[in-house]
């Protein structure tokens, strides 16, 4: 989403742009996460994008959030975005290189999601400075489905059934 198309929806470009001049901001749903039986525990979760391009320079901080409403990819605009948690989940330093994966550690959020303590409203990535003309755009879910490099969420965990706490 941008607020130079504050009506504007992307949710079926092939790329997540993060950054630039105007600005954009990705918003990433994670549906369709592992049922998870009594006794799992969540060990470790990422979110992995494929980087597409960037500008020139490198360096720039890329900042992930928890978002705090409902939203729908096919409406999502600037002007109905749901309020995100200001509270960083994840920070990445970008680099200039093409085809190279960021992963975003988000164990700390499906954990919450798991308990119930949080709803699943999924993440935002935006650039911790939205004044700079620097960008990066990540491969999305509708880019090239011959191309292996399709974003992608893990969640591992262990079955603790029968460990005794002493």
């Amino acid at each position: 989403v941008s607020p130079d198309g504050p009506n504007g929806n992307y949710s079926t470009r092939d790329r997540l742009k993060v950054g630039g001049s105007p600005y954009y901001r990705a918003f990433i749903k994670l549906n369709n996460l592992p049922t998870l039986a009594s006794g799992d525990l969540v060990i470790e979760s990422n979110i992995s994008l494929s980087r597409y391009n960037t500008s020139t320079q490198y360096g720039k901080e890329l900042d992930m959030y928890r978002v705090a409403g409902a939203w729908t990819g096919s409406t999502l605009t600037w002007n109905n975005k749901p309020n995100y948690d200001d509270t960083r989940i994840e920070a990445l330093i970008a680099t200039v290189t093409q085809d190279v994966r960021n992963e975003y550690n988000i164990t700390r959020l499906v954990k919450k999601w798991y308990t119930g303590e949080l709803p699943n409203y999924g993440v935002m990535i935006k650039l911790a400075t939205e004044s700079s003309v620097w960008y990066t755009e990540y491969r999305s879910s509708e880019y090239n489905s011959a191309y292996a490099g399709h974003p992608y969420a893990s969640v591992i965990y262990i079955n603790t059934t029968g460990i005794e706490n002493t």
